[in-house]
């Protein structure tokens, strides 16, 4: 029998899955009194834990919880208003100042060009759309507790 005592943790995967030490621990175990003794009761342990039943509510929790959170208040969204305000202020800014150099610029190119452009426009537009609207979908399903 050698000096070497299984550590707490190792016994009790061992009671749990039967195997994973090695074939010397083994010898031990059979061999010294403690831990076998320890073994018997991580067994006996799982045994007993294993056959205890599930508790099961017979109420809904979620809806507990739900009834307990302060209901969310609606806050007027400042920070995307003054996002639009400001947009809107330089998008006519700039068209007040560079008005006739766009008008210029527009009106020589060709309209393959411009209709590629506007049509990469509209995509890019309706990709990011899309991806947000995703978005506040998934958070949507986070926030539904049924």
């Amino acid at each position: 029998m050698s000096s070497y005592h299984p550590t707490d943790n190792e016994l009790q995967q061992y009671a749990l899955e039967g195997m994973g030490l090695g074939e010397d621990v083994s010898t031990h175990i059979q061999g010294c009194a403690a831990c076998s003794a320890k073994l018997a009761n991580y067994r006996l342990l799982t045994r007993q834990i294993s056959a205890l039943q599930k508790p099961a509510f017979d109420f809904n929790l979620a809806d507990l919880v739900l009834q307990q959170l302060p209901a969310p208040k609606a806050e007027f969204p400042w920070i995307a208003a003054l996002g639009v305000t400001l947009t809107m202020i330089f998008l006519i800014a700039v068209a007040l100042l560079f008005g006739t150099y766009l008008l210029q610029l527009f009106q020589n190119l060709p309209a393959l060009f411009g209709t590629i452009l506007t049509a990469s426009a509209i995509a890019i537009f309706a990709g990011m759309l899309n991806t947000m609207i995703k978005e506040h979908h998934d958070q949507m399903k986070k926030l539904d507790f049924n």
